[in-house]
């Protein structure tokens, strides 16, 4: 019916904002490690991330 495709339709909308929020800290993530392993004269840290 008309009023499920909304229903979905508005859980699509809501997951891709959920994606859109998660975007940005995740690439700010992924450049900081990389950074992180590629450090010049510095000793590696291999230690586990904090929780």
């Amino acid at each position: 019916t008309n009023e499920e495709i909304r229903s979905q339709e508005n859980n699509i909308r809501d997951l891709e904002r959920s994606l859109d929020a998660k975007i940005n800290p995740l690439k700010l993530a992924e450049t900081r490690l990389e950074n992180r392993t590629r450090r010049p004269h510095v000793e590696l840290c291999h230690d586990n991330g904090t929780d």
